[in-house]
């Protein structure tokens, strides 16, 4: 197998689940919702364009669903924070993302909190649910025992691996993420 799912199996996750205590002393319970969206909110345009140059440019409409992804993603974060108004959410941006964007977009919130530090695996092992669209935390949440949900406002199988959503929830509304999420806080 390979190494970062190795060490997910029961006997080894104390290794997360105690990198996890700080995390939750700060921020109690918590939703994560991890980014992957690069292509729609690069940290370095020149990355994609070198990706481009050697493997040629996504089509338009690969381009159209990924803008569209993300947009409905930050439109969730802004519905989560107000039907969950006193817990804590923190969005966990791919390391290719422009981390601005999300700091920006919530500057004003005060229980959503942009955080890049340290391991993933520390943060999913501390969450109460985690969300993501087409992410590989997605698979690694459900290898770990936490609650995982994959929200797909919209869906395109081209453009979608099949595993993370086949061990995650399914969203495909904003009721149907809020359902999934209060039933893992509760």
């Amino acid at each position: 197998g390979n190494p970062r799912f190795d060490l997910l199996q029961p006997q080894l996750r104390f290794i997360y689940q105690n990198r996890a205590k700080p995390i939750n002393e700060r921020y109690g319970d918590y939703i994560l919702l991890n980014g992957n969206f690069s292509q729609a909110n690069p940290d370095n345009q020149g990355v994609i364009t070198k990706i481009e140059e050697i493997y040629g440019s996504a089509p338009e409409e690969e381009h159209t669903y990924k803008n569209r992804i993300f947009n409905l993603f930050l439109d969730a974060i802004y519905h989560l924070q107000a039907k969950f108004p006193e817990t804590d959410i923190i969005i966990r941006p791919h390391p290719s993302e422009n981390n601005t964007t999300y700091e920006e977009a919530f500057q004003r919130c005060d229980h959503v909190h942009i955080e890049d530090t340290g391991d993933v695996r520390n943060w999913i092992a501390g969450a109460s649910v985690t969300v993501h669209h087409d992410c590989t935390t997605g698979i690694e949440s459900a290898l770990m025992g936490t609650p995982v949900v994959s929200y797909r406002p919209i869906q395109n199988k081209e453009y979608e691996a099949e595993l993370p959503q086949v061990v995650s929830k399914q969203a495909i509304t904003l009721e149907n993420l809020t359902e999934y999420i209060s039933k893992s806080l509760n």
